[in-house]
């Protein structure tokens, strides 16, 4: 039985079982990759091979399609802020959605707007998720490759716009004893324990507190990758000033595919 995982503005992976199933960027043929603690992270990310696969059917048959599997997904695999973090169920989704919500109950206790989600800005965050993720260095930057190294070229890259961006960045520590930003320790275990960690450690950083209230940004995209190994959730926001009127991965042409997975996968980025 195949499974989609999909969440409310993207689609996050193919699977058969315990095997994660996605197309190669440059053939069109699947590989069946045994998950495991150590390589699963990187799985949640492949929205775009969902894509690339989905878009060869119909636009009915991709109607049923992505009817049939939000029917399996909310049956069997939803998660709520309450729920455990696992590795093996990780629920990237759930925790971003949770983030982008705590960011927005600032923003409100300053009287700015709460944030619009954009597909672009998310991608962007996405991006350099992951590229903290491989690197192991939380930065702003990527300095070795020369056409995302920074956040306003991975906008752009991605189809976002705007003229006036941030971006916030931090890992944060789960399931094991941490000592937290009012000095107690305490065991990260729930989704929405995660998510306020996150938001208070932005909140008590001048830098990333001041990205979080500015009136000047009206649209975000939010973006996490767990870091097995070390038991860490890495976080990126993306903020900025301009739309790119993308809600959804569905808004990218099929023409478009092949460019997204370049830029998803570039080597470059490593």
């Amino acid at each position: 039985m195949v499974l989609i995982r999909i969440s409310h503005n993207s689609m996050r992976s193919l699977r058969i079982g315990r095997h994660a199933v996605f197309e190669k960027a440059h053939c069109r043929r699947f590989e069946f990759i045994q998950e495991d603690d150590a390589a699963m992270q990187f799985f949640r990310i492949p929205t775009s091979r969902a894509v690339s696969f989905l878009v060869q059917f119909s636009p009915n048959m991709r109607a049923i399609l992505i009817l049939f599997v939000t029917l399996l997904h909310l049956i069997g695999a939803a998660q709520s802020p309450s729920s455990v973090i696992e590795p093996v169920r990780f629920d990237a989704d759930l925790l971003e959605r949770l983030i982008k919500k705590g960011v927005d109950s600032v923003r409100l206790k300053r009287k700015a707007m709460t944030l619009q989600a954009d597909t672009a800005l998310q991608l962007a965050a996405n991006h350099q998720a992951l590229y903290i993720l491989k690197t192991g260095k939380l930065t702003h930057t990527q300095s070795r490759n020369k056409t995302m190294r920074t956040v306003m070229q991975r906008i752009r890259a991605f189809g976002g716009r705007g003229s006036y961006v941030a971006e916030n960045a931090l890992y944060c520590y789960v399931t094991i004893p941490i000592r937290n930003t009012i000095g107690k320790t305490v065991t990260l275990t729930t989704y929405q324990e995660a998510a306020d960690e996150v938001v208070r450690m932005w909140v008590r950083s001048k830098g990333h507190y001041a990205n979080m209230i500015n009136r000047r940004f009206t649209h975000t995209g939010v973006a996490v990758a767990y870091d097995v190994a070390r038991k860490r959730v890495i976080a990126v926001q993306v903020f900025s000033d301009g739309s790119s009127g993308m809600t959804s991965l569905w808004d990218l042409s099929p023409s478009s595919v092949p460019d997204y997975l370049r830029l998803l996968y570039s080597d470059e980025s490593s």
